[in-house]
């Protein structure tokens, strides 16, 4: 955003303080995509661990970190993370 004229700081602390990601998705292919297309899930993970929750947890709500170490492929910054808040202590 900040090569549309945006202030790269004001808008990264908006952004972090309202605590709304958004979506991830992943693109399987090219092709067109309009309002009301259909989205299909196609992988549903087994923990509670939503993306929401993983930002606030690394950004403005650091109680929530222990959360985090119910997803067992974190990615490593995020587990290093989540350990260094419980003292070290894992929870696998």
């Amino acid at each position: 955003m900040g090569l549309s004229g945006y202030d790269d700081e004001r808008w990264i602390r908006r952004f972090a303080h309202v605590g709304r990601p958004g979506p991830y998705l992943r693109v399987l292919g090219e092709g067109e995509l309009a309002a009301g297309d259909e989205g299909v899930v196609e992988h549903r993970p087994d923990h509670e661990v939503s993306g929401s929750m993983m930002f606030r947890a690394l950004t403005t709500h650091r109680e929530l970190l222990p959360e985090l170490l119910a997803v067992e492929d974190l990615v490593g910054e995020a587990r290093a993370k989540a350990e260094a808040y419980m003292g070290g202590l894992t929870l696998r």
